[in-house]
């Protein structure tokens, strides 16, 4: 897992870098196809984006056959 996170922020620091802009439908697609290259054999990814993209990002991962268990920010928070 921390390996792919790793490899998505490596990502996404490049694409910030070429000012993409993250209300495009390419932008998701983009970090889609990071978080597909670099799942490996896992069976368990925490993915963190903004929560623009939670909805859209977490509907895409369950078309793609993945148990998805989607949380905003507020969530995390609460339980520590």
């Amino acid at each position: 897992m921390i390996l792919l996170l790793r490899h998505v922020l490596r990502w996404l620091l490049g694409a910030f870098r070429f000012r993409a802009d993250p209300r495009a439908p390419e932008y998701e697609q983009a970090m889609l196809n990071a978080i597909q290259q670099n799942i490996g054999k896992a069976n368990s990814v925490l993915v963190l984006c903004g929560e623009c993209h939670r909805q859209n990002i977490s509907e895409a991962l369950l078309r793609n056959g993945w148990n998805v268990e989607s949380r905003d920010f507020d969530w995390v928070l609460q339980q520590h």
